[in-house]
């Protein structure tokens, strides 16, 4: 972990051994970064998020109070989780099974997801894509697009 992040407290904040963390970054209170995770540089992380094992999350990365990184997320460069967010990887909801293949969600450079959004397991968000608050993304959502509702549906586009 880098020497130059700021942790707001850390005391009150859990940070795996094995997590890189670049430098430049800061991390709320409350919040919990697992095993192998990979954060870029100058991200801001904030508190009472979750940000689970094996997830990658690129530079300059805005991830907002209470949000749920399932283990496997990719996070592209440059893009903004609001607060609330939850991310899902299996759409078998069961406590105890087989070995099971993880199918996180994809987020491209540059993305938008509002608050109180959830991504279901495997879908893609592509670069530039803007997802409004509290959308429910079931499908994946192609490159510079604006999606909203639930189940979210294209309403428009943020880049041509």
């Amino acid at each position: 972990m880098a020497k130059d992040i700021k942790v707001y407290n850390p005391d009150l904040t859990d940070i795996h051994p094995n997590a890189q963390i670049g430098k430049g970054t800061r991390i709320g209170v409350f919040t919990r970064i697992g095993a192998n995770a990979l954060i870029g540089e100058d991200c801001v992380i904030g508190s009472h998020c979750n940000i689970c094992e094996d997830t990658r999350i690129g530079k300059k990365v805005s991830i907002q109070t209470g949000v749920h990184v399932t283990r496997g997320v990719v996070i592209g460069d440059f893009s903004f989780i609001g607060p609330g967010v939850i991310t899902m990887n299996t759409k078998y909801m069961m406590h105890q099974r087989e070995e099971e293949e993880l199918d996180a969600p994809k987020i491209g450079k540059w993305c938008r997801i509002g608050g109180g959004s959830c991504l279901l397991p495997g879908i893609r968000v592509n670069d530039y894509a803007l997802v409004g608050a509290g959308s429910v993304v079931t499908k994946d959502i192609p490159y510079g697009v604006k999606v909203y509702g639930n189940p979210a549906k294209i309403m428009g586009h943020t880049k041509k």
